[in-house]
């Protein structure tokens, strides 16, 4: 026990010692995990920063390129449906005059054939005609010589 009491302030001072040093290293290492997220809090944010940079040259060069397709797509649909509408036009004036030919043709032989009787009947009416004339001068010279 002699021993133990003799050792015991020397192992005292040793623990303080200890004790000591490892607060110090404990501050020393708390500064430097603090300097480093300091630091690399900075380098993020600028990194974030340079990110947000690119990405909104590169959102704005999309949006310049799809502008540009965009406008070169409608001056195409423009131009195909005016072509589209030239032929549609085209073909349907065609198709009308044949529509118009095919009725004229019909039309004029319609014609034909009815003159045809029209002249017919013409005749046949004058023949009647003179046919009548002539039973009504038979009838009126019969009735004149009673």
């Amino acid at each position: 026990m002699a021993q133990e009491n003799s050792q015991s302030p020397v192992v005292k001072q040793d623990l303080i010692d200890l004790e000591g040093r490892l607060l110090s290293h404990v501050a020393q290492m708390e500064t430097r995990l603090l300097a480093q997220s300091v630091d690399m809090e900075t380098r993020l944010l600028s990194q974030s920063a340079d990110m947000e940079t690119r990405l909104l040259s590169h959102s704005a060069d999309m949006e310049t390129r799809l502008l540009s397709h965009s406008a070169d797509l409608e001056t195409r649909f423009v131009s195909h449906s005016a072509d589209m509408e030239t032929r549609l036009t085209s073909y349907v004036d065609k198709r009308n005059e044949k529509v118009e030919t095919s009725l004229l043709t019909a039309f004029h032989g319609w014609a034909r054939s009815m003159e045809i009787r029209t002249r017919v009947t013409g005749s046949n009416v004058s023949s009647l005609d003179e046919r009548l004339a002539l039973a009504e001068e038979r009838i009126a010279e019969l009735e004149r010589r009673k």
